[in-house]
């Protein structure tokens, strides 16, 4: 397929396509599953993702083709509440979260738990250990 078709496919610019080619750029999120239609792939073939692991919330959206405000918005939550579970912040994630959510990204709760979970895994690694003081800490308190 040439850039051009691709570009066309995806209703992005030829120039865009040389760029996430050439890995200087990546395409939107909203543009992942154009392309991914239009190569005939499946979307998460188009991300970074360690298969063994499985994928986060913020990848199975990417994979699905929606901005957090789309998939808050069809899962009937507030756009902030759904960045936090995403990024792994909220502490849990209730069933009824998991079913909205599962419904608006178009898999499964089992698919969604486990994304939660990996998310979750993320934001535990990425946060500052040992005093248990978290974010709000000023350097003296560390």
């Amino acid at each position: 397929m040439t850039q051009g078709a691709l570009a066309e496919a995806a209703g992005a610019h030829i120039n865009e396509v040389g760029e996430w080619e050439a890995g200087r750029r990546v395409p939107r999120v909203e543009t992942v599953g154009a392309l991914a239609r239009a190569l005939e792939i499946d979307p998460v073939e188009l991300l970074d993702v360690d298969a063994e692991q499985g994928l986060t919330l913020q990848q199975l959206r990417a994979a699905a083709g929606l901005s957090q405000a789309a998939v808050a918005a069809a899962a009937g939550l507030q756009r902030t509440t759904y960045s936090a579970i995403e990024r792994g912040e909220s502490a849990s994630l209730s069933p009824a979260a998991a079913v909205a959510i599962g419904r608006a990204l178009s898999t499964s709760e089992q698919a969604v738990r486990a994304g939660y979970r990996q998310s979750r895994v993320h934001y535990l690694q990425r946060r500052p250990s040992g005093n248990g003081r978290g974010k709000g800490a000023t350097s003296s308190q560390r």
